[in-house]
């Protein structure tokens, strides 16, 4: 059963919630919701402790199979999966370094837009794992500077955003 909520928690990830909370595992939903066994409810999501884990379990046996493909070479239904267990996987260890790289490259590649990875990493860091893993933030501020640039600055040696022209809508994600 957790094998089929893997896409819907990414589903509601996407959806670019303002809360992502994990429930106490005596959690009882409220009726009806289409999301169960996940709660969202104005745009706030809530996880069922026995659900998360059990899906970010199958999200790092699924992340493991894929881990033998090259992510260049990916083809359009492996690539979308890799999006998939990667988000679910940084919901729940934001720190997962070949988790960012895979989907660092699936942007290098075209797989993945800047904007969508800067909205789902704003969800990721919604949860106090993710505003506090250094690797999160570095990721974010690789995408910010992706995006916007950087004038007279290497992208790949720099760590700062001066002289990014940065619009005021990238600051709220």
């Amino acid at each position: 059963m957790t094998d089929a909520l893997v896409q819907p928690l990414y589903t509601l990830l996407q959806s670019n919630p303002v809360s992502v909370e994990v429930l106490p595992s005596g959690w009882t939903g409220s009726a009806p919701n289409p999301h169960e066994p996940f709660e969202f409810t104005e745009r706030h999501l809530g996880i069922p402790k026995k659900a998360f884990y059990g899906v970010y379990m199958v999200a790092i046996q699924r992340f493991n199979a894929l881990l033998t493909m090259d992510t260049v070479t990916l083809d359009e239904e492996k690539a979308k999966e890799m999006q998939t267990v990667t988000g679910v996987i940084l919901l729940a260890n934001p720190g997962h370094f070949t988790a960012l790289n895979r989907r660092k490259e699936l942007v290098m590649s075209g797989c993945l837009s800047e904007e969508d990875e800067l909205r789902l990493t704003a969800a990721w860091q919604l949860r106090s794992e993710g505003a506090k893993s250094s690797i999160l933030w570095h990721h974010r501020r690789w995408l910010l500077r992706r995006k916007y640039g950087s004038r007279g600055v290497e992208i790949e040696t720099s760590d700062t955003l001066d002289g990014c022209s940065l619009p005021v809508p990238a600051f709220s994600n």
